[in-house]
């Protein structure tokens, strides 16, 4: 899982069969000590994937990549 793209990939959860885009999963578990945000099914809350906030560094750098495109991110700059 991506911070800067699963809002917008579909995810089917292998539990109870959901499908949805990734700004429908449910926030699960957050790990202040890893800084990992886990994700779940909004409907049985199975755990579909995991993403790590960006740095600085890689908001800077995927905007390069990226046509200077506005991330949630861009207020940590």
């Amino acid at each position: 899982m991506n911070c800067f793209t699963y809002k917008n990939v579909t995810y089917t959860c292998k539990k109870c069969n959901w499908s949805g885009m990734g700004n429908e999963l449910a926030f699960g578990d957050f790990s202040e000590r890893f800084s990992i945000v886990d994700m779940e099914c909004p409907k049985c809350f199975e755990f579909i994937g995991s993403w790590v906030p960006p740095t600085i560094e890689e908001v800077k750098e995927w905007k390069k990549n990226n046509n200077n495109e506005p991330t949630e991110w861009d207020n940590r700059l």
